[in-house]
């Protein structure tokens, strides 16, 4: 099975990405990374989070969080690139 992704929403931090063609069913794996948001800064790191019930047929909604040491609690923010793949 092979598709694409058709577009992106993006809300501050908060992402749906929509494939041109359906996946079969949810039962798909989605592997992924973003860079660092706060550059070189040593102390902030940025993580992805699929939401529950985020995987549909059409569609994966997620999001990326801010995290920092010293700044509580982890804050949406939009990283330099996000890169993911979906494996069925």
């Amino acid at each position: 099975y092979s598709s694409a992704a058709s577009d992106v929403y993006k809300r501050q931090g908060d992402y749906t990405v929509n494939f041109d063609n359906n996946m079969p069913d949810v039962n798909y794996a989605v592997g992924g990374l973003s860079e660092n948001w706060g550059g070189t800064n040593a102390d902030s790191y940025t993580q992805i989070s699929g939401y529950t019930g985020g995987a549909a047929v059409g569609s994966y909604r997620f999001v990326t969080l801010r995290s920092r040491f010293d700044q509580q609690p982890p804050q949406k923010q939009d990283p330099p690139f996000v890169q993911l793949i979906f494996v069925r």
